[in-house]
């Protein structure tokens, strides 16, 4: 027999799941519909990549490249990717595909799936993760009590 307070740390815990799942889906569909429209509406140029940084205090050889490209308008932006990957796909001087604003060409992006699509990706598997766990747990105890 479990206690109450073990009852209570349970389906907090249970309600936790139920709840940052959805949250996290809505927020990969809401930044994904975000993405989707910035491509859409944005420029695009050939970019160069500038510079390699390293993750911060780690010993994994993932890179964020620095890439430079020139704007319609000829002016030239160095922009830092947040994004960082295996190390073997970026090399200095390597050409890339740049989408970016008009308006604000200092948040442009990289031209590849990773670059573009990494934050909405990883928030939607460990959404998927943390929605798929409590139907899992629901629907057991369904079918347990319905064999009762």
């Amino acid at each position: 027999m479990q206690s109450w307070a073990t009852k209570i740390i349970l389906y907090l815990l249970f309600g936790s799941f139920c709840a940052v799942g959805p949250v996290l889906l809505f927020i990969a569909t809401f930044t994904g519909i975000e993405r989707a429209f910035f491509i859409h509406s944005s420029s695009s140029a050939d970019g160069v990549v500038v510079a390699l940084r390293r993750v911060p205090n780690s010993a994994k050889k993932s890179m964020a490249p620095t890439f430079r490209f020139n704007a319609q308008d000829g002016t030239t932006f160095t922009v830092n990717s947040d994004i960082y990957e295996n190390s073997l796909k970026w090399r200095l001087g390597g050409h890339v595909r740049v989408f970016y604003q008009r308006e604000h060409p200092e948040n442009a992006c990289i031209d590849s799936f990773w670059q573009l699509w990494m934050p909405q990706f990883v928030t939607g598997i460990v959404g998927g993760g943390f929605s798929i766990v409590p139907l899992l747990i629901f629907v057991g105890r369904r079918r347990a009590a319905a064999r009762s």
